[in-house]
């Protein structure tokens, strides 16, 4: 009797083993097609990254809207964005005033896979007064064309981001704190 308890408790560790290489393989293999999977979608992706993408704000009213914006291009091979937004995005608390509004290149724009990163670095005197239309692609062309500089004045330290494509019409960036995380929609 003891014997026929070992032989059936050694056939179910075997199996164990044999099922657990079985289920190796299968995982490794569905790894490597998501990896072929992978590799097709970011070629394909490649194009439709290219793009306006809009954060709205949820505090917005009918007198201020404060959404956001991500211009992605593709030149020479290599993608250059823009960033239209806020001061609020160098302030920790905004009370009493209204914000400034901005447009500034992406710098060190680097998008592998499903990943953005960059950073931003927008000079205090480089702030308006008014939302920043999308035609307009620098602080120079929207001085040109009548906006005026933000009165307030506060220190505006460089800000890196990392973000993710969910898909290829939505990009996500998770905040400090819940309340910061932006998602950005293809329009």
């Amino acid at each position: 009797m003891r014997l026929i308890q070992i032989l059936c408790i050694s056939m179910f560790f075997v199996s164990c083993g044999n099922q657990n290489s079985t289920q190796k393989k299968e995982h490794q293999t569905a790894i490597e097609n998501e990896e072929i999977n992978t590799n097709k979608n970011t070629e394909n992706t490649e194009i439709t990254i290219v793009g306006t993408y809009e954060y709205v704000n949820p505090d917005n009213t009918a007198d201020l809207v404060e959404n956001h914006y991500i211009v992605i291009d593709k030149i020479d091979n290599h993608y250059v964005g823009r960033y239209y937004g806020t001061s609020d995005e160098f302030d920790d608390a905004r009370e009493g005033y209204y914000p400034g509004f901005f447009v500034t290149d992406m710098k060190n724009l680097d998008i592998i896979n499903d990943t953005i990163r960059f950073r931003l670095t927008v000079p205090n005197d480089k702030i308006l007064s008014k939302t920043v239309d999308l035609n307009i692609k620098t602080y120079a062309e929207a001085k040109e064309n009548g906006y005026e500089n933000w009165p307030n004045k506060m220190t505006l330290e460089p800000k890196d981001y990392a973000g993710i494509f969910i898909n290829a019409k939505t990009i996500f960036f998770k905040g400090e704190y819940d309340f910061m995380d932006k998602t950005f929609i293809k329009k």
